[in-house]
This record gives C-alpha cells, structure tokens and sequence, in this order.
C-alpha cells in the first residue's frame, strides 16, 4: 500500500523536481511526464497541484527568487562583516548568479511576455528587501564611522540601481573576465560611499 505524502511537502518535491530539470533539459524541453517519470509519481497527481507546466514554471521562480532573496540578506546583515565586506560578497554573489548560464537562462525566461506580471511582482519585492537592507547596512555603516554620507536613502537608492544595471549589462558581456567586472563595481561603489576597496 502506497503512503500519500504531505500536501505541502509533495508540492515542494514537485518545484524541486521541476527546478532540477529545468537546469538539466532546459524549461522547453522539459515536459509533465519527465517531472512526473522522475519522481515516479502518476501524471495526475502534478495536475492535482498544478494547472500546466507554465504554473509550476512560476512556482519554480518563485521559490528561486526566495531563496536570492534570503541571501541577500544574510550578506548584507553579517554583522560580523565591514560595510567593504558586504559589499564586495554581495558584488561575487551577483555576479556569479548573473554569469551563471544556466540560471541566466531561467532570469531570460521570465523576462518573456507571458510572465511580465509575475516578474514585475519579484522585481518589486526583491527590490524593497534589498532597499531596506542597504539602509541597514548604510545607517551602520555611518554609526561604525566606516562611511560618510549624507542621504542614506538616496545612496542605498544609486548604489542599487547601478549595481543591478551593472550586473546585468556584464551578463551579456561573457567574454568579459569577472575581475575587470568586480574592479569596475568596487570603482564604482567607492566613488559612491568614498571609500576605497
């Protein structure tokens, strides 16, 4: 006799089932019976979870956009870590998720059409984590004397829209090597907060 599993725990097997494929076959290539052939389950159970593959597509990103989400900030609240060091982990990090092809393939996907709203939804919340969490480190940074500045909003505001500009502009650049990239950020970050890195 079979054990039903968990509702909660399947669907979170199914988005990691998903998830893993996606990076595999590529999300095209991916189809309902190959998540439900790898987890041995009966196609109709991913239907009793999920309306199609674009719904479980954007739970996949969704669950991604999480996890971004919850290292950005664990590196920016390391209070362990100078205002020099969250910036410089924060930099790599981005840097490798935008450089990274196989995910880069995943932010491509969702920048179509079809997922607009969805992205635009992420972007915003990603968005007001990550602003909330350079006024953190800023406002520490200030009260630690590592940094001088005068508009804490407004720096966390610059520093955020060029980094991100930044990261994606360079993951179009493959042939660019990251440490000219990682140079031009910490350039850009020290003229900024005037700071050296």
């Amino acid at each position: 006799m079979r054990i039903a599993k968990d509702p909660v725990e399947r669907k979170a097997e199914f988005i990691e089932t998903a998830t893993k494929l996606y990076f595999e076959k590529g999300y095209e290539s991916t189809t309902i019976d190959d998540i439900t052939n790898d987890m041995n389950v009966a196609k109709g159970t991913f239907y009793y979870y999920f309306k199609s593959k674009k719904e479980i597509f954007k739970e996949v990103v969704v669950e991604m956009a999480r996890e971004v989400n919850s290292e950005y900030i664990k590196i920016l609240n390391d209070n362990t870590k100078t205002i020099k060091e969250k910036i410089t982990k924060y930099i790599v990090y981005n840097l490798r998720m935008f450089n990274n092809s196989r995910e880069n393939e995943m932010f491509k996907l969702i920048h179509l059409v079809e997922f607009e709203t969805l992205h635009q939804k992420l972007v915003e919340e990603t968005s007001k984590i990550i602003y909330k969490e350079f006024i953190v480190m800023l406002s520490k940074g200030i009260k630690d004397e590592e940094i001088e500045i005068d508009d804490v909003e407004f720096t966390a505001s610059v520093l955020i829209g060029g980094l991100f500009g930044a990261f994606k502009l360079f993951s179009t650049r493959q042939d660019e090597k990251d440490q000219k990239q990682i140079n031009k950020l910490y350039e850009f970050v020290g003229k900024v907060l005037n700071i050296t890195f």
